[in-house]
């Protein structure tokens, strides 16, 4: 992008289907039958492509245009396109929704040159006139950018999955990333640490100190939690993952952070220097394992807690329910299990102009065929289908808490209108964007 005219690449299922969006078209009056039906002054098919984009008329959730000017939702149109519902273009021909199609058919390029809609002059195939306003660049990639972006990183994304050397290439990448910045990364991560400190001391009743071991079922790259709960005095951690992510210099650097950020006179977690870092972790009682899978090699109700943070987003259902149910396993009776699950989707990290719930717009099909990979794999589940999950195991819920689902969070959620797959979930809970949960095994 860069150009002055705004060009954007996406990838397509079919050759067939590359095709320019949107080109300048003469103006002709035996076009005029084929305006379509578009609020003033958005008018031709620059205005469809942004609508689309902007949620106006999603591309699983088709709508058409009604005679006072308003989207009028159709029947969801998965796997069988309503070509009549396609709104027509300057010239007749009639216009695909931009991006993921209805349906399981996949995205598609995109390429987008700066025309204006209609022609010249005093108006255009739309009926606009010289003193309204015209939706030119600036507000067709407001709308249409973000999801150029999207769809690159998620084809990047499986790219990278599918070349040789390509995992370990987007490894590399994602540590650069996580350590050019890691006393902001270990300061969130340090805040989590001590929500859970503060969850078991309030709704528990009981301090961390006393808990004296401690599984962390996904540890991730960075053991902030594991450092963090050393300095409340537990003394016995195991931190287990699917893929050897953590480094011992990797431990080492956190501890550091973690030091910066203390109080003064706080007793050092980083090592002396000299010392090396696996030895270090041994002698603050930490192991790490990985790659972990279930079930994992300990005793039944070997620990006292069992904490899963921001873990819960990325498998299947079936591998939620037994990661519950090894989670009860390995916990003594009354033992403690906590764990977090951030339900946006985590692409809107990445762009902040993508609508936060955008991956809901899809149906299950669409979402695995085109946009799930190796590495964001995200399953989608709303608050109440985790709570039927956990609910399968033997755990009391102690403190159930959402974030979100407020007048804001809907009017995001409406930016990218959800599949019919979600219709009978209500919108708020649907805008939910963090959960935390605290049981207790029985």
């Amino acid at each position: 992008m860069g150009q002055s005219l705004g060009a954007g690449i996406g990838f397509f299922p079919r050759p067939d289907h590359a095709d320019v969006v949107f080109r300048r078209r003469r103006r002709s009056s035996r076009h005029a039958h084929h305006r379509p039906n578009l609020p003033a002054p958005l008018g031709g098919s620059v205005a469809q492509l942004a609508a689309s984009w902007r949620g106006a008329w999603p591309s699983e959730s088709p709508a058409r245009p009604g005679g006072d000017g308003a989207w009028k939702p159709r029947r969801p149109l998965d796997g069988h396109p309503d070509r009549s519902a396609r709104p027509r273009g300057p010239v007749g021909r009639r216009l695909a929704p931009v991006g993921p199609f209805v349906g399981d058919r996949g995205p598609r390029v995109v390429a987008c040159a700066g025309s204006r809609p209609g022609g010249g002059g005093g108006g255009d195939a739309a009926g606009t006139t010289p003193d309204q306003p015209r939706l030119g660049l600036p507000t067709l990639c407001a709308g249409v950018c973000p999801m150029m972006r999207f769809m690159a990183k998620v084809a990047i994304q499986r790219l990278i999955g599918a070349i040789p050397g390509g995992p370990a290439l987007y490894e590399r990448a994602r540590r650069r990333r996580i350590f050019d910045d890691i006393d902001s990364e270990v300061a969130v991560k340090r805040a989590v640490a001590e929500r859970y400190a503060s969850v078991l001391r309030t709704v528990g009743g009981v301090e961390v100190g006393a808990l004296s071991n401690h599984l962390e079922m996904g540890s991730g790259w960075l053991p902030v939690l594991p450092l963090t709960f050393r300095r409340y005095g537990v003394t016995r951690q195991v931190l287990t993952d699917v893929a050897p992510l953590m480094r011992g210099e990797d431990a080492v650097a956190v501890a550091a952070a973690l030091d910066r950020a203390a109080p003064v006179g706080a007793q050092p977690l980083a090592p002396p220097p000299g010392e090396a870092a696996d030895r270090w972790l041994e002698r603050l009682g930490i192991r790490y394992h990985a790659p972990q899978p279930l079930p994992m090699p300990f005793p039944d109700a070997s620990f006292d807690l069992v904490t899963i943070t921001q873990v819960l987003q990325y498998p299947a259902p079936d591998v939620i329910r037994a990661i519950h149910q090894e989670a009860a396993r390995l916990l003594r009776p009354g033992g403690w299990y906590i764990l977090s699950v951030e339900l946006a989707d985590l692409y809107h990290h990445f762009d902040p102009a993508l609508p936060r719930f955008n991956f809901l717009r899809y149906s299950e099909a669409t979402w695995r065929r085109w946009f799930n990979n190796p590495y964001t794999p995200l399953n989608r589940l709303r608050t109440t289908q985790h709570r039927e999950l956990l609910a399968a195991a033997p755990f009391d819920i102690l403190l159930w808490e959402t974030a979100g689902g407020g007048p804001d969070d809907i009017a995001e959620l409406r930016r990218a209108p959800p599949h019919a797959a979600f219709f009978h979930i209500p919108e708020a809970e649907l805008a939910r964007t963090n959960l935390i949960v605290l049981a207790r095994r029985r």
